[in-house]
């Protein structure tokens, strides 16, 4: 195996343990526990970090925490939750310098890997539970967070777009959750969320470090008591939207928010989701691409106007932000540029724009344990193995204009989401 390769292996029942030899100066070690998405419970798995990050059941305290961090020659200990492709995850990480540049020995991996471990399944409790006081302390925090999102107009935007596009399907399901459900959220039913999350998840160990081997050996000792079979991911069917939905939100707001989203209603191969992501960059993706010159630099029509693509939906978001008079000339305005796309082709200057800039984000992917780890987590999560960012970009690479013409005539508008404040009747 290549030293910059990743090497994976289960090392205990829904165990999954990677490592990789990168030489970086800073070094990382994540853990990543996933779980179907449920609506029922997302919301105590957006909560979870949060008491995690008060403590550890020998470090009791942020302060001391913090100290203790210290002493690991300023290493940083987080915990977050997220979601992708219908999947939840609480995770945790530990990163530092890396133990030969301080001439600390293997020990200190040791300690760190320990640490972190120990934020996950042996945090501060009282009477085998979170201090009551602590859970209803950061119900408050999340709940601020959860409003805040609300009042950023332009998350308050995505958010609803991706509502009306999923509607009941999980993959829609908010990371943050719900207020309504935090409110009435018991101590004894999160406790009992949480303990059925650390033994029912599958665990995905991620270690970008040079002692992959000695690390991997603990973790297995450490993992001995795991019973639980990794789930199988389930495959999701394709979004199929008849005709489009639209929907209105009114808020105290000087601009309007608008975001489109376009699909194929189908899914896509790997080479597809390949072109996809080229599609995107000459279509918004990039400041050489149709919307940017086009719809915000020579017609004025939007003070922002970007495209991402959302491969594993076969989709493509346009978000924008617009002046209240022009919120129907933007919507116009993309699918002309669409249009003009299929009609006329990719010019070879844009389209070597547009596979250059995606040429250089993959050749970055290397450049920290934080990108690396973060590429290896994301391609596990979604394809379900290892992808190497090289066997990626050559795929990147052979997509032709033919490909990525193929892809735009595929899009439809399914979704057209606009924030405003503009009055009911105006």
């Amino acid at each position: 195996m290549a030293k910059d390769r990743l090497t994976r292996e289960e090392i205990a029942p829904g165990v999954f343990y990677s490592y990789i030899d990168g030489n970086y100066r800073r070094n990382k070690l994540l853990i990543s526990l996933r779980t179907p998405m449920n609506r029922d419970t997302v919301t105590a798995t957006a909560l979870i970090p949060y008491l995690l990050d008060r403590g550890t059941a020998s470090v009791p305290d942020k302060t001391k925490l913090k100290r203790k961090l210290d002493m690991l020659y300023g290493a940083d200990l987080q915990t977050y939750s997220s979601s992708q492709d219908g999947l939840r995850m609480v995770n945790a990480y530990i990163a530092g310098a890396d133990e030969t540049l301080l001439g600390a020995g293997r020990s200190l991996s040791e300690k760190r890997m320990r640490l972190l471990y120990e934020a996950l399944y042996d945090p501060y409790l009282m009477n085998d539970a979170f201090p009551a006081k602590h859970i209803d302390t950061e119900k408050e925090v999340l709940r601020e967070r959860i409003l805040s999102e609300i009042d950023d107009k332009r998350l308050f935007c995505l958010r609803s777009a991706l509502k009306l596009f999923y509607g009941d399907d999980i993959r829609g399901i908010p990371n943050t959750g719900y207020i309504e459900d935090l409110e009435k959220l018991g101590h004894d039913e999160f406790r009992s969320i949480w303990k059925d999350y650390l033994e029912n998840s599958t665990v995905e160990i991620l270690n970008v470090s040079g002692n992959g081997e000695s690390l991997k050996r603990k973790f297995a000792e450490m993992y001995s008591w795991k019973k639980a079979a990794p789930f199988r991911k389930e495959d999701f069917g394709p979004i199929v939207i008849p005709e489009v939905r639209r929907e209105t939100k009114r808020v105290d707001a000087e601009q309007d928010k608008i975001i489109m989203i376009y699909t194929a209603g189908r899914t896509f191969s790997e080479r597809e989701k390949a072109a996809l992501r080229v599609f995107s960059a000459v279509f918004g993706g990039i400041t050489t691409s149709r919307l940017f010159l086009n719809v915000r630099e020579r017609d004025h029509l939007c003070y922002y106007c970007s495209s991402s693509p959302f491969v594993a939906s076969a989709s493509l978001l346009i978000d924008s932000g617009v002046a209240r008079k022009n919120h129907k000339k933007i919507e116009e305005a993309v699918a002309e540029e669409l249009d003009l796309l299929i009609s006329e082709g990719i010019g070879d200057e844009e389209f070597m724009f547009s596979k250059l800039a995606l040429t250089n984000a993959y050749k970055s992917i290397r450049d920290s344990a934080d990108s690396i780890s973060s590429w290896y987590l994301g391609t596990i999560l979604r394809k379900g193995y290892v992808s190497e960012p090289e066997e990626d970009l050559a795929l990147m690479e052979s997509i032709t204009k033919e490909d990525v013409l193929e892809i735009a005539s595929s899009m439809k508008l399914a979704v057209v989401e606009r924030v405003t404040g503009e009055a009911e009747n105006a």
